[in-house]
Protein backbone atom coordinates (compact mmCIF):
# COMPACT_ATOMS: atom_id res chain seq x y z
CA UNK A 1 0.00 0.00 0.00
CA UNK A 2 1.48 3.29 -0.96
CA UNK A 3 1.32 5.99 1.79
CA UNK A 4 3.04 9.79 3.00
CA UNK A 5 3.21 10.22 5.89
CA UNK A 6 1.31 13.44 6.66
CA UNK A 7 2.13 15.54 10.02
CA UNK A 8 -0.32 15.45 12.65
CA UNK A 9 1.86 18.42 14.74
CA UNK A 10 -0.51 21.35 15.57
CA UNK A 11 0.05 24.43 13.22
CA UNK A 12 -0.93 28.19 14.79
CA UNK A 13 -2.51 29.17 10.77
CA UNK A 14 -5.17 26.25 11.43
CA UNK A 15 -7.46 27.10 14.08
CA UNK A 16 -8.65 23.90 14.55
CA UNK A 17 -5.01 22.01 14.88
CA UNK A 18 -5.79 21.22 18.58
CA UNK A 19 -8.37 20.04 18.40
CA UNK A 20 -7.34 17.30 15.19
CA UNK A 21 -3.90 16.56 17.01
CA UNK A 22 -6.64 15.62 19.88
CA UNK A 23 -8.70 13.46 17.33
CA UNK A 24 -5.31 11.93 16.00
CA UNK A 25 -3.58 11.24 19.35
CA UNK A 26 -7.17 9.53 20.61
CA UNK A 27 -8.44 8.09 17.98
CA UNK A 28 -8.26 4.12 18.80
CA UNK A 29 -8.58 4.87 22.39
CA UNK A 30 -12.12 6.06 21.44
CA UNK A 31 -12.60 3.22 19.42
CA UNK A 32 -12.06 1.15 22.09
CA UNK A 33 -14.38 3.40 24.38
CA UNK A 34 -16.88 3.09 21.56
CA UNK A 35 -19.61 1.17 23.57
CA UNK A 36 -19.53 3.72 26.67
CA UNK A 37 -19.57 6.60 24.04
CA UNK A 38 -22.20 5.48 22.00
CA UNK A 39 -24.61 4.90 25.14
CA UNK A 40 -24.25 8.62 25.88
CA UNK A 41 -25.99 11.10 23.28
CA UNK A 42 -23.79 14.11 24.61
CA UNK A 43 -20.62 12.31 23.64
CA UNK A 44 -21.91 10.56 20.75
CA UNK A 45 -23.15 13.38 19.25
CA UNK A 46 -19.40 15.31 19.95
CA UNK A 47 -18.47 17.20 16.45
CA UNK A 48 -15.48 15.98 14.93
CA UNK A 49 -14.21 19.27 13.25
CA UNK A 50 -12.42 17.24 9.99
CA UNK A 51 -14.51 17.16 6.77
CA UNK A 52 -15.23 13.56 5.98
CA UNK A 53 -14.69 14.24 2.14
CA UNK A 54 -12.66 17.23 0.84
CA UNK A 55 -14.94 20.54 0.02
CA UNK A 56 -14.42 20.43 -3.53
CA UNK A 57 -16.95 17.05 -3.81
CA UNK A 58 -18.86 17.59 -1.12
CA UNK A 59 -22.47 18.54 -1.55
CA UNK A 60 -22.30 20.97 1.85
CA UNK A 61 -18.66 21.54 2.03
CA UNK A 62 -17.51 21.68 5.64
CA UNK A 63 -19.52 19.12 6.92
CA UNK A 64 -18.73 17.45 9.58
CA UNK A 65 -19.21 14.05 11.01
CA UNK A 66 -19.91 13.30 15.12
CA UNK A 67 -17.72 11.38 17.11
CA UNK A 68 -20.70 8.88 17.01
CA UNK A 69 -20.85 8.33 13.38
CA UNK A 70 -16.83 8.23 13.14
CA UNK A 71 -17.20 5.29 15.74
CA UNK A 72 -19.69 3.49 14.12
CA UNK A 73 -18.49 3.64 10.89
CA UNK A 74 -14.66 2.26 12.07
CA UNK A 75 -16.39 -0.36 14.24
CA UNK A 76 -19.03 -1.71 11.34
CA UNK A 77 -17.82 -0.97 7.95
CA UNK A 78 -14.80 -2.76 6.44
CA UNK A 79 -14.59 0.10 3.87
CA UNK A 80 -13.26 2.96 7.24
CA UNK A 81 -10.20 0.45 8.05
CA UNK A 82 -7.00 -0.51 6.34
CA UNK A 83 -4.01 -2.53 6.88
CA UNK A 84 -0.97 -1.03 5.30
CA UNK A 85 2.43 -2.74 4.40
CA UNK A 86 3.41 -3.44 8.19
CA UNK A 87 0.07 -5.06 8.99
CA UNK A 88 -0.33 -1.87 11.28
CA UNK A 89 -4.36 -0.99 11.22
CA UNK A 90 -5.13 2.55 10.12
CA UNK A 91 -8.68 4.22 10.28
CA UNK A 92 -9.67 6.46 7.67
CA UNK A 93 -10.64 10.16 8.28
CA UNK A 94 -10.96 11.96 5.33
CA UNK A 95 -11.32 11.07 1.85
CA UNK A 96 -10.28 13.03 -1.54
CA UNK A 97 -10.90 12.35 -5.13
CA UNK A 98 -13.44 11.86 -8.27
CA UNK A 99 -15.88 9.32 -7.98
CA UNK A 100 -16.32 9.41 -11.59
CA UNK A 101 -12.48 8.75 -12.63
CA UNK A 102 -12.17 6.36 -9.37
CA UNK A 103 -9.28 8.48 -8.50
CA UNK A 104 -8.70 8.48 -4.73
CA UNK A 105 -6.77 9.17 -1.69
CA UNK A 106 -7.59 8.61 1.89
CA UNK A 107 -6.25 9.93 5.21
CA UNK A 108 -5.85 7.69 7.92
CA UNK A 109 -4.72 7.50 11.52
CA UNK A 110 -2.50 5.20 13.32
CA UNK A 111 -2.80 4.04 16.15
CA UNK A 112 0.21 6.03 17.88
CA UNK A 113 -1.40 9.47 16.09
CA UNK A 114 0.63 9.82 12.58
CA UNK A 115 -1.05 10.64 10.09
CA UNK A 116 -0.50 9.44 6.63
CA UNK A 117 -2.35 9.53 3.02
CA UNK A 118 -2.82 6.06 1.30
CA UNK A 119 -4.80 4.83 -1.88
CA UNK A 120 -7.51 1.88 -0.92
CA UNK A 121 -9.00 -1.25 -2.55
CA UNK A 122 -11.97 0.08 -2.52
CA UNK A 123 -13.63 2.55 -4.70
CA UNK A 124 -14.54 5.91 -3.53
CA UNK A 125 -18.00 5.46 -4.32
CA UNK A 126 -18.63 2.47 -2.60
CA UNK A 127 -16.57 4.03 0.00
CA UNK A 128 -18.62 7.28 0.19
CA UNK A 129 -21.72 5.14 0.09
CA UNK A 130 -20.95 3.41 3.47
CA UNK A 131 -19.64 6.49 5.12
CA UNK A 132 -23.07 7.97 4.08
CA UNK A 133 -25.30 5.28 5.76
CA UNK A 134 -23.12 5.70 8.88
CA UNK A 135 -23.32 9.49 8.93
CA UNK A 136 -27.07 9.93 8.49
CA UNK A 137 -27.36 7.90 11.77
CA UNK A 138 -25.60 10.63 14.05
CA UNK A 139 -27.12 13.72 12.39
CA UNK A 140 -27.61 15.51 15.74
CA UNK A 141 -27.99 14.24 19.23
CA UNK A 142 -31.03 13.45 20.30
CA UNK A 143 -30.76 13.93 24.28
CA UNK A 144 -31.99 17.27 23.69
CA UNK A 145 -28.51 18.69 25.65
CA UNK A 146 -25.98 20.10 23.57
CA UNK A 147 -23.48 17.49 23.05
CA UNK A 148 -20.04 17.34 24.88
CA UNK A 149 -16.63 19.11 22.67
CA UNK A 150 -14.34 15.84 20.97
CA UNK A 151 -11.81 17.28 24.42
CA UNK A 152 -14.58 17.43 27.15
CA UNK A 153 -15.03 13.17 25.86
CA UNK A 154 -11.23 12.09 25.72
CA UNK A 155 -11.43 14.60 29.37
CA UNK A 156 -14.00 12.40 30.67
CA UNK A 157 -13.41 8.73 29.59
CA UNK A 158 -9.62 9.42 30.90
CA UNK A 159 -10.47 10.57 34.63
CA UNK A 160 -13.29 7.46 34.31
CA UNK A 161 -9.87 5.37 33.26
CA UNK A 162 -7.80 6.81 35.96
CA UNK A 163 -10.51 6.35 38.18
CA UNK A 164 -11.17 2.75 37.54
CA UNK A 165 -6.35 2.04 37.97
CA UNK A 166 -7.01 3.75 41.31
CA UNK A 167 -9.97 1.08 42.34
CA UNK A 168 -8.14 -1.86 41.23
Amino acid sequence: MEKNVVSSRPSFSDPDALHKKVFFDNAFFLLAHRETILADPRMAGALVRIPLVRPFLASKPNEYMTLGAYLDMWHSSSHSRLIDDTGQMTLIYTAVGNPGTNSHLYYVIYEDGRTATTHSPYTLRSTLTAFGKVKKKYRETSCGEAPYTLEKVVEMLRAEEQEHYKTT
